[in-house]
């Protein structure tokens, strides 16, 4: 009777609703949302106008990506955390070959205008995306080796880029969730920070000072040409195998003017915006689709194959999966998904039956959902 009765009761509690996936695939990236088809396309177009403000003004040609870029968003930031194990983030960016991935959340997506007045010095989740956006640009169009304060100073700087209307676009915002850092942590000078290789070179909290003095670099040589043509031999030098130090000292004998220049620019009360109007904001053909329950259900599990994550799990993920893809036994992305979590915990035997299973179906590649 008491079995009954629970039966009964549990008709009547609502189950939890799962994500629905929408794909919108343009020239350059192919996007994956849990909100609606319209979220889907309203970032797929804003990341494909970026792109084309990106290419306009470096120079680079815009035909259409070899590698598309994957863009995963979910509702919250909880939920993007939960895919690296962390406390809730706004987004991260895998740059891997298997991977190349943006994982981010897609609030504030909608819409064209934005303005200084409208910014928060919280960095939202539309200034992670076209940050680290900013950094997939920078790696795949001019491959080089990089201090770490250029490379978030890049990003930094063409990450708080808006779209206004009218084809307009603004660049050289201040980046407000940064900029805040000099009143918390003050200075960092510039030996120090041109000397820098990586995160650990200036330690601690001095980490935050490489995104903020990186992006007033790039503000600064925006509006200042033989500043920039310095900046550029630094990195020439660096590539052409100089060390840090020496780069420094021939690319910017003036270094102590150079220091207070920039010093005395973070002290500045306003920033100006430039504004660039465009012809036109071209975004291409975009289609949208549903993803299929198969791609639905282990959506999160693509990500985690794409990211990576330690053998230890390989085995429980393995299972994690198989129990998954087996309702799905003729789907060819769940059987795709299944071969290579297999593969990775060392199931050969598993992980060749999913294969042949996949071959049988005459699915045209290994990987049923495109990459």
């Amino acid at each position: 009777m008491i079995r009954k009765v629970l039966a009964l009761l549990l008709l009547f509690i609502p189950a939890v609703a799962q994500a629905e996936w929408y794909e919108a695939r343009s020239s350059h990236f192919i996007v994956y949302s849990d909100g609606s088809r319209d979220d889907a396309q309203a970032y797929a177009e804003k990341l494909e106008r970026f792109d084309y403000v990106l290419r306009t003004l470096h120079r680079v040609d815009s035909s259409r990506a070899v590698n598309p870029l994957r863009v995963f968003l979910f509702s919250g930031a909880g939920e993007v955390g939960d895919m690296v194990g962390a406390s809730s983030i706004a987004g991260y960016y895998v740059p891997d070959a298997r991977a190349q991935i943006f994982v981010g959340t897609r609030s504030q997506a909608r819409g064209t205008s934005g303005s200084r007045t409208s910014r928060s010095a919280r960095m939202d989740p539309e200034t992670v995306l076209l940050h680290e956006y900013s950094h997939h640009f920078m790696y795949q169009n001019f491959p080089a080796s990089y201090p770490t304060w250029y490379s978030e100073g890049f990003a930094e700087f063409w990450g708080a880029t808006r779209f206004l209307d009218g084809n307009v676009v603004e660049i050289g915002l201040p980046a407000e969730h940064r900029f805040s850092t000099f009143h918390i942590l003050g200075w960092l000078p510039l030996d120090r920070m041109l000397t820098a290789h990586s995160y650990a070179d200036v330690g601690g909290e001095n980490v935050f000072l490489l995104y903020a003095q990186g992006w007033l670099m790039m503000r600064y040589v925006f509006n200042h040409p033989e500043r920039k043509r310095q900046l550029d031999e630094y990195l020439r030098l660096i590539n052409g195998g100089a060390s840090y130090e020496d780069a420094m000292r021939q690319a910017f004998p003036d270094l102590s003017t150079f220091n207070s220049e920039l010093y005395e620019y973070a002290g500045r009360g306003r920033f100006d915006v430039v504004r660039l109007p465009f012809r036109e904001l071209p975004v291409g053909e975009i289609t949208i689709r549903e993803l299929r329950p198969a791609e639905n259900a282990l959506i999160e599990h693509e990500i985690k194959l794409s990211q990576g994550y330690v053998h230890t799990e390989a085995a429980d993920f393995a299972e994690d999966v198989r129990e998954i893809a087996g309702r799905y036994p003729a789907d060819p992305f769940a059987l795709s998904v299944l071969m290579e979590a297999e593969r990775l915990a060392g199931n050969e035997e598993a992980a060749i039956a999913a294969a042949d299973r996949l071959l049988a179906l005459g699915a045209p590649s290994a990987r049923a959902m495109p990459a």
